[in-house]
């Protein structure tokens, strides 16, 4: 079971996620227009449309439809040449919307963060959410139907998730738990694949109907579910060896398999659309790898370069 301060006790915990999974009900009855089907530019964020190509000239076709952070502005794989889609102000935090036809990203803006989606293709930034000021938003996942947004408020112990459902309102729910703002959504079911503990030892936990440990490690970080639901993919550490691995769970055996990495840390890891692939941003290099879904499977480098701020495909 997740650790919880003796002052709220998992009868507390167990309402949040519950209230959790009534507001994604809500949402889905209530419907949603698809994400920035009447967006405009957002404030801050600069012009759409692509203002610069990889001076590299290399074609990336393996990466076709891959979203990075490069200097300061998010950029794209498309017809398999790197290209800036969107100014924005420090970028991050990025993530593909459930469907894949949207992004998510928070940009800083003075001390607030502000979220954004945008639709591929068109790319053109629709505000989606502002963080309280001294909060630090972490983890954003959106969907058609909801959003949730998870983010640590200065000074108090405690993590928040914000939820947006589809007629736009929007609540946010207090959880106090030993927990890091590292999670993923099942937006079927409503089901939080979240890590706990940010030191060690971590563990990767399932939060629906009960409370499931899936793994045990020493760091784990940034859970990504496949695009059929069946596993989770994330970056971990052993426990006192400090070795790095991308691991993948699968949610209902709880079997593990270890997805060979690069030179570095691998950081951001994210599926292909079909769910064979991963792709992911190594420390030493500075670029993104890719590597099959598989046990023992080698990477490769495929010299884009990419910055921190999360990796969408």
């Amino acid at each position: 079971m997740v650790r919880m301060p003796e002052t709220t006790g998992a009868r507390r915990f167990a309402i949040i996620i519950g209230t959790l999974l009534l507001a994604f009900a809500l949402g889905a009855s209530a419907g949603c227009s698809q994400a920035g089907g009447e967006s405009g530019d957002a404030p801050g964020s600069g012009s759409a449309g692509p203002v610069a190509v990889d001076t590299d000239g290399e074609p990336y076709p393996q990466l076709e439809g891959l979203v990075f952070v490069r200097q300061g502005s998010i950029w794209a794989v498309e017809d398999g040449i790197a290209r800036q889609v969107i100014e924005s102000a420090s970028p991050w935090s990025l993530r593909d919307a459930r469907s894949g036809d949207a992004i998510t990203y928070a940009s800083l803006e003075g001390t607030n963060a502000h979220v954004y989606t945008a639709a591929r293709g068109d790319w053109r930034p629709e505000s989606m959410w502002e963080t309280e000021m001294g909060s630090l938003l972490v983890e954003s996942s959106h969907d058609d139907i909801a959003d949730a947004l998870w983010f640590s408020v200065s000074g108090e112990q405690t993590a928040t998730i914000g939820v947006r459902d589809g007629t736009g309102s929007a609540s946010t729910l207090e959880m106090a738990v030993e927990a890091s703002p590292y999670f993923a959504v099942r937006y079927e079911d409503g089901t939080v694949f979240v890590v706990g503990a940010s030191q060690e030892p971590a563990r990767l936990y399932e939060v629906g109907v009960e409370t499931r440990e899936l793994l045990f490690a020493g760091t784990l970080f940034s859970p990504r579910l496949s695009p059929d639901g069946t596993r989770v993919l994330l970056t971990g550490s052993d426990q006192g060896t400090g070795t790095f691995h991308l691991w993948v769970v699968d949610t209902s055996s709880g079997s593990l398999a270890d997805i060979g990495v690069g030179a570095g840390v691998p950081t951001d890891p994210v599926w292909s659309r079909d769910g064979t692939r991963i792709a992911f941003r190594d420390t030493h290099t500075g670029t993104v790898w890719i590597v099959p879904a598989t046990e023992g499977a080698e990477a490769q480098d495929t010299g884009l370069r990419a910055d921190e701020g999360g990796l969408a495909w």
